[in-house]
């Protein structure tokens, strides 16, 4: 099964507009890590945005939780469910120091994949440039126990 370049963009559209949220006055640094870890492309992203608090940690995959003004709630849980839906997974943590580091693990296909991806944030373009050719040598089982 391929996966679908739509709904993957809109995970990483969720993922960039919460860290471009947390960033005080819209000033900040996110950055990309991407690589290949067995049968996964893992992508590692960090803010140093104002984080997320411990407590609430449990609770950001829930449908409707949120600590935003004017905000339903649902971006990670989308977020999550898509990724889940196409054998992948997400994990988002407090960084170390401030801000936030979300990884995620997308399964890969038979398909090509992209090499260069656009995602437009509102006031915003991040193109991303990814190397396909080289493998890291993390493994994904011990990505996903991090």
């Amino acid at each position: 099964m391929c996966f679908d370049q739509l709904l993957m963009r809109k995970v990483l559209l969720i993922l960039f507009e919460n860290a471009l949220q947390a960033m005080q006055g819209g000033v900040g640094e996110i950055r990309l890590r991407l690589s290949l870890a067995e049968d996964y492309a893992c992508v590692e992203m960090l803010d140093n945005g104002v984080g997320i608090q411990p407590e609430h940690l449990p609770h950001i995959f829930s449908a409707f939780f949120t600590t935003k003004p004017r905000s339903l709630g649902m971006g990670l849980t989308k977020a999550e469910r898509i990724l889940a839906k196409h054998g992948g997974r997400l994990k988002v943590e407090p960084a170390d120091g401030s801000g936030t580091r979300v990884r995620l693990w997308i399964p890969l296909e038979t398909c090509a994949p992209t090499a260069v991806a656009e995602i437009t944030v509102p006031g915003s373009t991040v193109a991303v440039n990814a190397d396909t050719t080289g493998r890291s040598g993390d493994s994904a089982s011990a990505w996903a126990e991090e």
